[in-house]
């Protein structure tokens, strides 16, 4: 501007200088406009993420789906563990893994480990895991339901809610259970 001699403030008119102005105006709105764009994209993957675990985190709070949740992330953790070892090689390593995270050893030893497909793998896994869950399940119903009957016979009148102590033999948990819907559970399972 300095070398066409204009000054501070004063009005252009030149059709050049306003149609480059025009093309750079229309640029930097382009360029805003998809950086806004990518901006809500991230948005709603956030978003969807969120929900994700404040749903999770109901389920969690009000015992909802609460199995669900708990064998769908089994199952993830197990199909992680599978492909990030299957064909590696390293069946001991992978061993170690599954004892380490997942407290099992692998039902399939290194030869299967080798000739099985990874679905096959996961699911042989996921079956073992699937049976010492359900074994604890029924241990801890078995140590929890005298109590929670005990109670309801007794005192329902007086309580809707109650905590339950279990044990492992190693931890302590506080268990909240609703009487009368634990007690029609159990009777509908019987």
């Amino acid at each position: 501007m300095d070398k066409l001699g204009l000054k501070e403030g004063e009005v252009i008119q030149h059709s050049m200088i306003s149609k480059s102005i025009e093309r750079a105006q229309k640029k930097v709105e382009e360029n805003n406009f998809g950086i806004r764009k990518r901006l809500l994209e991230y948005d709603d993957v956030m978003n969807s993420q969120r929900e994700v675990v404040y749903k999770k985190r109901k389920h969690a709070l009000f015992g909802e789906r609460l199995e669900v949740d708990v064998l769908n992330m089994m199952y993830d953790s197990v199909e992680e563990l599978a492909n990030d070892y299957y064909g590696s090689g390293m069946f001991e390593d992978f061993n170690m893994e599954l004892m380490r995270l997942l407290s099992i050893e692998s039902p399939v030893n290194e030869e299967e480990f080798g000739k099985l497909k990874p679905e096959e793998v996961v699911d042989r896994i996921y079956q073992d895991m699937i049976n010492g869950y359900n074994r604890k399940v029924e241990t801890i119903s078995k140590q929890a339901y005298p109590v929670i009957k005990d109670v309801y016979e007794k005192k329902s009148h007086q309580y809707t809610n109650i905590v339950v102590p279990i044990t492992d033999g190693k931890k302590m948990y506080q268990i909240v259970c609703n009487l009368e819907k634990h007690i029609k559970i159990k009777v509908r399972n019987l």
